[in-house]
């Protein structure tokens, strides 16, 4: 499920403009209305680090997303 939703999500890096988040080439795609800084930097930020973390997993021999049951 995680891997899934990372890998269908917007590709990143995702940027912050101030106003709503844009893709790679400048193109907006999100406006989150009433967000803190901090939850917009934890949504900025989790495009990357998810995929980050389920790579990290794998290397420890973790399975995700119930790969090896």
């Amino acid at each position: 499920e995680i891997q899934g939703r990372a890998s269908k999500a917007t590709k990143g890096p995702w940027t912050w403009d101030g106003s709503r988040f844009r893709k790679q080439d400048g193109t907006p795609f999100w406006t989150p209305e009433g967000c803190w800084d901090v939850d917009v930097a934890f949504i900025q930020h989790g495009r990357e680090d998810i995929p980050f973390l389920l790579f990290l997993l794998r290397k420890l021999g973790v399975a995700v997303d119930g790969e090896g049951v």
